[in-house]
């Protein structure tokens, strides 16, 4: 992965604060809008299950290039186990109501910072039909490489997600 250890040692940080809040509304998308350090309009979504938590992250030069930072937070699985600096394809697929699924690949990579610090990092770039079925979506699941699942996010609130990402970062947008 191309990001230095800054950017994920920001990404570990935003994970600690969200997995740490225990909240009634855990198992459904939370955006958030703010500026980065750098004055760049940024949005971030995120989704708790249990101790898996899954974050999309998203600056205004999205609108350019449609990049959108992922991270997968959680123990172990024993379909998806890490090592430090390994490097992983891994799947994100969106389950929708009529029973098809709509498949992004995202380039992801392992951090291991010790117990209660591991992170698969990555990106993918979105585009407008990727965010209409993120918005429809029945479930969020990541798959491995393999295409074997490794864990499923419910998609309540994925609708206003997108609209977040639309309006903010400019993903998906024909300009």
């Amino acid at each position: 992965m191309s990001s230095g250890h800054g950017l994920k040692a920001c990404i570990l940080a935003c994970a600690a604060g969200f997995l740490s809040v225990a909240s009634a509304d855990a198992q459904v998308w939370s955006g958030t809008e703010e500026r980065s350090q750098q004055g760049l309009h940024t949005a971030t979504l995120f989704v708790q299950m249990h101790e898996f938590a899954l974050q999309m992250t998203c600056n205004e030069t999205a609108a350019e290039n449609g990049r959108l930072d992922l991270m997968f937070v959680g123990p172990a699985l024993p379909r998806l186990y890490g090592t430090d600096g390994q490097e992983e394809t891994m799947l994100l697929s969106f389950g929708m109501f009529d029973g098809s699924t709509v498949t992004r690949g995202w380039n992801a990579y392992y951090y291991d910072g010790g117990l209660g610090d591991q992170a698969w990092l990555g990106g993918l770039t979105a585009d407008d039909a990727m965010l209409d079925a993120f918005a429809a979506a029945r479930e969020v699941a990541l798959l491995n490489t393999d295409k074997e699942l490794i864990y499923v996010f419910p998609a309540k609130g994925t609708a206003a997600g997108a609209k977040l990402l639309r309006q903010t970062c400019g993903v998906g947008q024909a300009w």
